[in-house]
């Protein structure tokens, strides 16, 4: 990744009328304020929703629970999914779109938190299971 520098003469005065310039490097320090208030994310922390896809792929058949522990898995026919209850499919297909939509929404704390999104008690399920998750968000 390439990075450009943007200079800029900041000077600030002390209570004792000393005129003094930047304590750190200017750039680095407002890169640092500006992703440590968590209003805006690091380009380098954007999650790929084609790695969450390929995680949900290879997880497909595999027990996960709703929130109130309701056990399900899926399976993944395309770019949708298709969950099962009871070994029975149930009427409900879960797009690749709707995941990728609620992946800009994690983390979330509870389905409440992605009501937007389709049949959000089995997408918060599957997207906060660790299996799926990895590593992309707490």
């Amino acid at each position: 990744m390439v990075r450009e520098r943007l200079a800029i003469d900041v000077f600030y005065v002390t209570d004792d009328g000393v005129v003094r310039g930047p304590p750190v490097d200017w750039a680095e320090h407002m890169t640092e304020v500006l992703f440590s208030t968590g209003d805006v994310r690091h380009p380098e922390s954007v999650v790929n929703i084609d790695r969450v896809w390929d995680r949900i792929r290879a997880h497909a058949g595999e027990e996960f629970r709703t929130v109130t522990g309701l056990p399900f898995s899926y399976v993944v026919p395309g770019n949708y999914l298709r969950v099962l209850r009871n070994g029975r499919e149930i009427n409900r297909s879960l797009s690749r779109t709707n995941f990728a939509k609620a992946v800009e929404e994690m983390p979330a704390a509870r389905p409440s938190d992605i009501k937007d999104r389709q049949g959000s008690a089995y997408t918060w399920a599957i997207l906060t299971d660790p299996r799926i998750r990895g590593r992309d968000w707490e």
